[in-house]
């Protein structure tokens, strides 16, 4: 927990490399049930569309009115909306156009 939700972080745990990247994912041996979690995640999207599968709870559809996300941690749960304040911190920020980047 200590990195959060960094980009790539899920990728040991997806391909089962929790030890390769023991940096990132730790030593403790609750990362092998994480991974179990995410690969299966990942497996029954490929195989399905939805990622729901037994080791985790209901996994409902993200939408603009709920945002549904599952959060993977020791005890995976589906969590609405799990960070407003960064949300709408993010939304508040001015919008650009993609001409205009080029322009910068």
């Amino acid at each position: 927990g200590l990195l959060r939700t960094p980009h790539t972080m899920c990728i040991p745990f997806a391909f089962g490399n929790v030890d390769i990247a023991s940096g990132m994912t730790g030593t403790g041996v609750d990362r092998y049930a994480l991974q179990e979690r995410v690969m299966g995640a990942w497996i029954a999207f490929a195989r399905t569309g939805s990622p729901s599968h037994a080791l985790l709870p209901p996994w409902t559809p993200y939408s603009a009115g709920e945002r549904s996300t599952m959060v993977f941690d020791n005890e995976c749960r589906l969590v609405n909306d799990p960070a407003p304040e960064e949300r709408l911190a993010f939304a508040n920020l001015p919008r650009y156009k993609m001409e205009e980047v080029g322009r910068r």
